[in-house]
């Protein structure tokens, strides 16, 4: 199931339909993703409503994994401005491990990133949301954050799942290498923060 509305707020939408399904249960996987600035400029409701949200599918779904949809800039931003939006995903995630359960960061802005450098079309006309390649690097990102599996497959594996993007296979492999990197960055982050967390339970 999907509950989406556009521009929609993690607090607008524990007000509504998403919030119910949440509670209802009967989830794997449950993917929270926050209107596109509201991390950076207002930091204290996103992450309270972030916690709202974990709470409920804790309660619900004792086992499902809650996935942060870590979102990219819009065109013209500068690495900065990306890594504010990281750093502000990475802090929802430390607050949502505190309550239990499996939390994990989709990086998709941090592939984003690596994808840009290249020539490849990630951003529709309007600058702010994906056009083909970038559906296909978000879908990487997030089909790898969910069933930790590679997103780095065979050509017969990317031909067949190109679909209607119109892509080529050359630009699919390269996405695939831009989504694999960005998922070692978050994988080696949770690794040096449960050493860190080890640590400390050592000490006392």
């Amino acid at each position: 199931a999907m509950e989406a509305e556009g521009g929609a707020t993690l607090e607008h939408l524990s007000s509504g339909r998403a919030m119910t399904l949440a509670r209802d249960g009967g989830w794997d996987a449950v993917v929270l993703q926050e209107q596109s600035t509201r991390p950076v400029k207002d930091p204290e409701r996103f992450i309270q409503y972030g916690k709202a949200f974990h709470a409920a599918v804790r309660k619900s779904s004792p086992d499902c994994i809650t996935v942060l949809y870590n979102t990219w800039v819009k065109k013209g931003s500068t690495a900065e401005q990306q890594g504010k939006l990281d750093e502000a995903y990475g802090r929802l995630a430390t607050e949502l491990r505190k309550m239990g359960g499996d939390v994990r960061v989709a990086p998709v802005g941090i592939a984003w990133g690596y994808a840009a450098t290249e020539a490849l079309t990630l951003f529709d006309d309007d600058g702010s949301h994906p056009a083909h390649c970038g559906t296909y690097l978000a879908a990487l990102v997030l089909a790898s954050t969910i069933l930790s599996l590679s997103p780095v497959g065979s050509e017969t594996r990317i031909a067949t799942s190109l679909g209607r993007l119109k892509m080529s296979i050359s630009d699919a492999e390269l996405l695939q290498q831009k989504a694999s990197a960005a998922m070692k960055v978050v994988v080696g982050e949770m690794r040096k923060q449960e050493g860190m967390r080890a640590a400390r339970q050592a000490q006392a």
